[in-house]
């Protein structure tokens, strides 16, 4: 079997690469969770049309209703829902996205420890008084 020979630029290389997709991974999780909050707190749009639809409909029957006040409020009941749920899913995102990132970190930092080790341990075998240890014998 071939002997592997270690290569502190490939190491070097994959932590970078982890730090990389560290920053993706709390940039991502914070685009997303703004996406998602946005568009459930944008459902409420379509709550909004339904009950305009049935206010209309009981305004034909219960003609003291102010609909043009109640359209108007609705609206912006929804536009304070969107903005609030989309903060709150960027949040959440912020929060996911930093637990993928310190994995990645993690990762990349195990690497660079390796790497440094690796470096400690050539240093000590290259000193002029540096011996093997003895060979045990069970």
């Amino acid at each position: 079997m071939a002997t592997v020979q270690f290569d502190p630029a490939l190491v070097a290389q994959y932590a970078r690469r982890m730090y990389r997709r560290a920053t993706i991974a709390s940039l991502f999780g914070v685009l997303i969770g703004a996406v998602a909050g946005a568009m459930l707190g944008g459902s409420t749009a379509f709550a909004y049309q339904f009950a305009t639809s049935l206010r209309l409909t009981v305004h034909s029957f219960v003609p003291g209703i102010n609909v043009e006040e109640a359209t108007r409020l609705a609206t912006k009941l929804a536009q304070v829902g969107a903005a609030a749920t989309g903060a709150l899913g960027a949040l959440l995102g912020f929060y996911r996205g930093g637990t993928a990132a310190l994995i990645y970190r993690l990762a990349a930092q195990t690497a660079l420890g390796q790497v440094e080790l690796q470096r400690q341990l050539a240093g000590w075998r290259d000193r002029p008084d540096h011996r093997d240890p003895p060979d045990r014998k069970d």
